[in-house]
């Protein structure tokens, strides 16, 4: 393993893709990053566990991928603090759509779906996100191809 620390910007070129790396908001850490593929035939943003920001949104306009963490506010957990720390961490999922819409991502997929201790079915974050947002949303699961 060789380890290499980033800064926001390219962190990785060759002939077919560009990786750059891009500031997200994650709570109280300095250091958490999203990162835009850029290839011959796509982009894809993958946000990292981050909650909704400009640079996300700007990161991504127009992609062609967006793979975006989620939770559900009807989600629940012991934590008595829980909804300041989702808020704080992590990204709703009326947010999400908000952030979608104005990125426009040609497909959202939806991934690490923080939902405590509810396990919540697939459907339920679809419908959330599909009450502001018209685009293509899918659950991602392991294996799956798009």
């Amino acid at each position: 393993m060789d380890a290499h620390e980033i800064t926001p910007g390219v962190v990785y070129q060759d002939a077919l893709i560009r990786v750059t790396a891009f500031r997200v908001l994650h709570g109280a850490w300095d250091e958490a990053y999203g990162y835009r593929f850029d290839t011959p035939d796509r982009v894809i943003v993958i946000s990292g566990d981050a909650r909704p920001s400009p640079e996300l949104v700007k990161a991504c306009q127009r992609c062609d991928v967006l793979i975006h963490e989620a939770y559900s506010p009807e989600s629940k957990a012991t934590m008595p603090d829980w909804p300041k720390y989702r808020s704080s961490y992590h990204t709703s999922t009326k947010e999400l759509a908000e952030m979608a819409r104005q990125s426009a991502p040609g497909l959202l997929i939806l991934y690490h779906l923080t939902g405590g201790l509810s396990h919540l079915p697939d459907q339920q974050y679809l419908t959330e996100v599909g009450q502001s947002y018209r685009g293509k949303v899918v659950v991602g699961h392991d294996l799956d191809v798009y």
